[in-house]
C-alpha cells in the first residue's frame, strides 16, 4: 500500500527543521558563511517589528491614504448580474 500523501508532504517539507536555517554547506569559497539560525531570525523579526511600531512604519500602505483614513481607490461593489457575467467569462 502506498504511503499517505500527507505523510509524504510532511517528510518533504518539515518546516520545523528548515525555517531560519539556510544550507551553507554548498557555498563556494572560503571561509564558509555561518548559518543564521532560528535565534538570529527571531531577533531580526522582533527588531523590525519594534522599529516599525515606534517609527510608525506599520501605517504605510500603498492602498490607503493614512492621513484621510480611507482607501486610495473606493471599492466597487458588483451587482448580482455583473458578478454572474464575470463568473461566466472566467469559466467558474
Amino acid at each position: 500500500m502506498p504511503p499517505h500523501p500527507l505523510n509524504l508532504l510532511r517528510t518533504s517539507f518539515d518546516w520545523r527543521r528548515r525555517i531560519g536555517k539556510p544550507r551553507v554547506s554548498g557555498a563556494i569559497g572560503q571561509p564558509k558563511p555561518k548559518p543564521f539560525g532560528r535565534a538570529g531570525l527571531l531577533l531580526w523579526l522582533v527588531r523590525n517589528r519594534l522599529r516599525a511600531r515606534f517609527t510608525g512604519g506599520f501605517r504605510v500602505n500603498p492602498f490607503f491614504d493614512t492621513a484621510a483614513v480611507r482607501p486610495i481607490v473606493p471599492p466597487q461593489v458588483l451587482s448580482p448580474a455583473q458578478r454572474e457575467r464575470l463568473a461566466d467569462s472566467q469559466g467558474a
